[in-house]
């Protein structure tokens, strides 16, 4: 997918709920034009010990944060990152956006409210295999994602599926088509709070 504003993002985290687990990872590429522009990477200091089956999953430990930043600062380095149009892109991006969401609450009392597009979603709808796991998608189209569950790999190989959805047709090539893409998973509730994500942002640039 090529698209003039977004970023493709990716976490890592202490655990699976939102609330009462952390951010452990952050990673991020700013795409220009369909160009990577720029990165940002950084493991986070959760203030708390890592359970053992997460260092297993990520391969993160505890000596490997405890002198990282903390998630604060982390996020005020990724808001400064991306804009209020920016399209935010991952592979289950409920997942990451729900973390990122409450995390920014708990911080400063407000939500996030960005345009977001889920590259699992469209595999799911484009692709018959039997499961969408990203690592899982990436062997399926020969796409090399080394270090599966650290989160730069991760967004790599969130971009490079991007792209290959984008080649394939698998996300229309139009504004029209893009926005329906872009905002049909604004209606799952399990994507944010008490309601689903309503973004602001404006009329959606596309180039081939």
């Amino acid at each position: 997918m090529i698209y003039k504003n977004s970023a493709v993002f990716d976490l890592e985290t202490t655990g699976l709920d939102r609330q009462k687990d952390t951010i452990l990872e952050l990673a991020v590429l700013r795409i220009r034009n369909g160009y990577i522009t720029g990165s940002y990477h950084e493991l986070i200091n959760p203030g708390r010990p890592i359970p053992p089956e997460i260092t297993a999953l990520t391969g993160i430990t505890e000596e490997m944060t405890a002198d990282c930043p903390p998630l604060r600062d982390v996020l005020l380095r990724f808001m400064t990152i991306i804009d209020r149009q920016t399209l935010l892109i991952g592979h289950n991006i409920s997942f990451d956006l729900g973390f990122l969401d409450q995390k920014h609450r708990e911080l400063w009392g407000v939500g996030i409210h960005h345009s977001f597009l889920d590259t699992r979603a469209l595999c799911i709808k484009r692709f018959p295999y039997k499961s969408h796991k990203l690592e899982d998608v990436c062997k399926y189209l020969d796409i090399k994602h080394q270090g599966a569950h650290r989160a730069f790999q991760d967004v790599l190989a969130t971009w490079e599926v991007a792209k290959r959805l984008w080649d394939e047709g698998a996300i229309a090539d139009s504004n029209e088509g893009m926005a329906w893409y872009v905002n049909r998973i604004l209606h799952y509730r399990k994507y944010a709070h008490d309601q689903p994500f309503v973004p602001e942002h404006g009329r959606l640039e596309l180039i081939s």
